[in-house]
């Protein structure tokens, strides 16, 4: 079980496709198997060279019993030598 209380049955993929020499896109999902549904979802994008990796990210997530949509914007500021920052920040839920 992985750290839930209940058995889950989901299949995640994620992408990356390189669009510059140091600019990169990245994507992922996860569906529920049982009830048909994506549950989760992010996208970003990346910049990373010899000294530093910026990532800006937007995900979502949906809690199947009470149908709430959760939505963030994160993003990571690293440098290869003294190390890294970051902050995500959770906007609205929605009911759908």
């Amino acid at each position: 079980l992985y750290g839930f209380t209940t058995d889950r049955h989901e299949v995640t993929l994620g992408a990356s496709a390189q669009l510059a020499e140091n600019w990169r896109v990245f994507g992922t999902g996860t569906y529920d198997l049982e009830q048909s549904v994506l549950v989760k979802d992010g996208v970003g994008f990346a910049y990373s060279d010899d000294c530093f990796t910026y990532l800006m990210t937007f995900s979502e997530s949906r809690d199947l019993s009470t149908k709430e949509v959760s939505q963030n914007i994160g993003f990571n500021l690293s440098f290869r030598t003294l190390g890294d920052f970051g902050s995500t920040q959770s906007s609205f839920n929605t009911v759908q």
